[in-house]
């Protein structure tokens, strides 16, 4: 257990990780798809608990499920099992759209706060052209 914690460290220390650890903070999307996977996994388990497999069966189709492959090498036969099954595909269906989407959006997030750095940019530079324009100019002379 020791070497599986710390196993988990590096692997979180690691450089291709440290470069997705911005959309990992976005919308909590880390922790979503995190969770979204244990429950696959546990899907997976309890599949092959009902259908009498090994755990590793259980688990190929719970990726075949949540691909939507299908390669009809695993299927479910007890009802336990069907159940199990709808649960997955149906939450399959909202991660998977969800993980998508987050990283749309982090891109395009990223492309529109830079845009509106360069606008923010131009404005300041234009306030500071009339303040110094403003300012040249010298008191108003005119009487109200």
């Amino acid at each position: 257990m020791k070497r599986l914690f710390f196993d988990f460290l590096a692997l979180i220390r690691h450089p291709w990780i440290l470069a997705i650890r911005p959309l990992l903070k976005t919308r909590r999307f880390g922790v979503i798809t995190v969770t979204f996977l244990g429950f696959a996994a546990v899907a997976g388990l309890v599949h092959s608990l009902f259908e009498g497999t090994h755990p590793a069966e259980g688990l190929w189709w719970a990726l075949v499920t949540l691909t939507t492959v299908g390669y009809g090498d695993v299927g479910s036969v007890t009802t336990g099992a069907r159940i199990v099954g709808s649960l997955l595909m149906l939450t399959g269906i909202g991660a998977l759209a969800f993980i998508t989407a987050n990283i749309a959006a982090f891109f395009v997030d990223s492309d529109f706060k830079k845009e509106l750095q360069i606008e923010l940019h131009a404005i300041h530079e234009r306030l500071e052209r009339i303040e110094q324009a403003l300012a040249d100019r010298g008191p108003s002379d005119s009487k109200d």
